[in-house]
């Protein structure tokens, strides 16, 4: 990352969205458990995949799932209410930033790049998580799948509600990102995108880099800044 304005003369594109569990927090292994957690909770084992199933899913759909593989009734009704609960504890105390994630916005900020966050977690829970850790006021808007009429990262209506509270054209926007469903998707929109490491997606890609444009390992590590502008 650029760090000394003197040193090397660049602009940046004026818009950049994070997500935030696994892109700017290393809190993915407590999602990983969380559904597991919730279905212990109703006194039965989870089945081997739980995660992967309900990763991929906003909570009404999950939900859904869960009433049907598993019988519990009142799932539709209580399940977000459950998880959130479940990981309000763990973002409220332990879950940490991944290293240089606050260096990194700060200087974004200090650059004049407007950002927002598009995540499939709860808006409080954002807005909780983000305060705790000292980086809330480095944002101006919060998005999250709930508001974009449930719809989860595989479709594009969260990216689009996103870059619309910024004011943001997709050209002019980096969306940073973990995931692999929600990579493709915001490629599709026509962001520039670079796809951050998560141990849990680190074997999804195969290798094929046709759906991001660059890659983060470390913020902490950067050698470059993926919001750099390209000019033809």
């Amino acid at each position: 990352m650029h760090s000394d304005p003197e040193a090397t003369e660049m602009t940046l594109y004026p818009y950049a969205l994070f997500d935030m569990d696994g892109t700017m927090t290393d809190s993915m292994p407590y999602w990983e458990n969380v559904g597991a957690e919730y279905i212990r909770s109703k006194g039965m084992e989870p089945k081997p995949g739980l995660w992967e199933t309900l990763s991929t899913r906003p909570y009404p759909e999950a939900a859904l799932f869960v009433k049907e593989d598993y019988g519990i009734m009142d799932a539709p009704k209580n399940f977000a209410a459950e998880i959130n609960r479940l990981m309000k504890l763990h973002y409220q105390y332990d879950i940490p930033l991944k290293p240089g994630v606050r260096e990194y916005l700060k200087y974004l900020h200090e650059n004049g790049v407007k950002l927002g966050v598009c995540s499939a977690t709860a808006v409080h829970l954002v807005e909780m998580t983000l305060s705790r850790l000292d980086v809330l006021q480095y944002f101006d808007s919060i998005t999250s799948c709930e508001e974009a009429g449930g719809m989860s990262k595989t479709e594009p209506d969260v990216f689009l509600l996103a870059m619309t509270r910024l004011g943001a054209k997709p050209e002019e926007t980096v969306m940073y990102e973990d995931a692999p469903f929600g990579i493709k998707t915001a490629k599709k929109t026509g962001m520039i995108v670079c796809r951050v490491f998560d141990h849990s997606y680190q074997d999804a890609f195969d290798n094929d880099e046709k759906y991001y444009d660059s890659f983060v390992k470390d913020f902490s590590a950067l050698g470059f800044c993926p919001q750099e502008r390209r000019h033809a």
